[in-house]
């Protein structure tokens, strides 16, 4: 029987990852947190990610959906479930930091 990851597992593989490239990788925590993403990285320059941690199966409940300030800004808000769904978002978060043409995600 495949064990149950859990969410400590995929916040503490997201955070080892992006130490590894270089990168500050915060989560939010305190008692008015309902709503808000689970963590923010920080690549050099300034380029910044929100990431929503879930474990497999589960989903942003309608507040995380609808947070104000990621709907009334335009912040986008990424969901990860996996250690797979880390990968292909920080790579694609790197390729997007590291072009040349301004391009930010």
């Amino acid at each position: 029987m495949k064990k149950k990851t859990t969410i400590e597992e995929i916040e503490s593989y997201l955070k080892k990852k992006c130490t590894e490239k270089g990168w500050a990788c915060q989560k939010f925590s305190g008692p008015k947190k309902k709503g808000i993403p689970d963590c923010v990285i920080t690549a050099p320059g300034g380029t910044v990610l929100y990431v929503e941690v879930k474990v497999p199966g589960k989903k942003p409940t309608p507040l995380q959906r609808n947070d104000s300030l990621s709907v009334s800004h335009g912040i986008h808000v990424f969901v990860v479930t996996s250690k797979e769904n880390i990968d292909v978002l920080l790579n694609t978060f790197q390729t997007a930091t590291n072009a040349d043409n301004g391009l930010k995600i």
